[in-house]
């Protein structure tokens, strides 16, 4: 309705200007060179009044025109001056194939004599003093690392750059994966974390750096992730800097998930409740 009202008012404006014309210049003819006052007839008058209402129409639809244009490209000017960043996979890849592991375990009741295949067993067997322990391999074999880059596309550089990152509920993420504890460790120092992955939630990762410069990118550190559910998971995102407004900028990667199914085989079923209870307390150390 305020529309309206001011659509009406400018109408009205330019209408009465242009009304306002018509007589001054009859009047500047009769003044200066003495012709005779011209009357008009209603009918010619209203043909005027209609051809002026049309012409003041035209005349605010040119000036709205016209201000649009101005406005669009103030906006395409600040557009432009904004970086245009995006997130992908490692290898600035938009689809990532995760074939990660997962293990069933079940109990061997057969009959007859059964020789010992099972590694976890055969690990507690021997002491587990020269051999990598299952439990962690299985671990290793089910969350497999996935790493993201960010792009910087457009002429400006970003500062104060985060990525938050919604994963669905059927992927499971960890920071870390648990180490051997073998006596011949390779030596490894720790890893210095240039940029910023912190875990705000169980499913929602964020992703931090000092600033994007243009044209280049930036890898983070890998995350884990594992799956029971084969399918196509939508991961959204959300990139936010000190030069983008509130909103930010916003977009979406695609993992395709294809767990491999490995069963493992128990003559005994205390080894396989214990082995259950350890790989859940190893992950449940990681989770935390």
């Amino acid at each position: 309705m305020k529309k309206v009202f001011i659509y009406f008012k400018k109408l009205s404006s330019k209408w009465w200007i242009l009304l306002s014309i018509i007589p001054s210049i009859f009047g500047t003819f009769n003044f200066y060179l003495g012709f005779p006052e011209i009357i008009l007839s209603w009918q010619s008058s209203l043909i005027i009044f209609l051809i002026l209402f049309f012409v003041a129409s035209y005349i605010i639809w040119k000036d709205e025109i016209e201000e649009q244009e101005k406005l669009k490209d103030k906006i395409n000017e600040y557009e432009n001056k904004k970086p245009k960043l995006r997130l992908s996979f490692e290898n600035n890849k938009n689809k990532f194939i995760l074939k990660n592991k997962i293990f069933e375990r079940k109990l061997d009741e057969s009959l007859g004599v059964k020789r010992i295949t099972n590694p976890n067993v055969l690990y507690r067997l021997t002491g587990g003093l020269f051999e990598k322990n299952p439990i962690i391999n299985e671990i290793h074999e089910a969350f497999l690392p996935v790493k993201f880059e960010l792009h910087n596309e457009g002429n400006f550089k970003a500062t104060n750059v985060r990525v938050d990152i919604y994963f669905p509920a059927n992927l499971t993420l960890i920071e870390d994966l648990p180490q051997q504890n073998n006596f011949l460790v390779p030596i490894n120092f720790p890893r210095e974390r240039t940029l910023g992955i912190y875990f705000q939630e169980r499913n929602h990762l964020r992703l931090l750096c000092n600033e994007s410069l243009h044209p280049d990118y930036i890898q983070f550190d890998e995350v884990y992730i594992s799956t029971n559910k084969k399918g196509e998971f939508k991961l959204k995102y959300e990139i936010h800097s000190e030069e983008l407004d509130s909103k930010g900028i916003k977009g979406e990667l695609i993992l395709k998930t294809n767990p491999i199914k490995e069963v493992k085989l128990y003559t005994i079923k205390e080894e396989l409740e214990q082995d259950q209870r350890e790989y859940e307390e190893k992950l449940k150390d990681q989770l935390s």
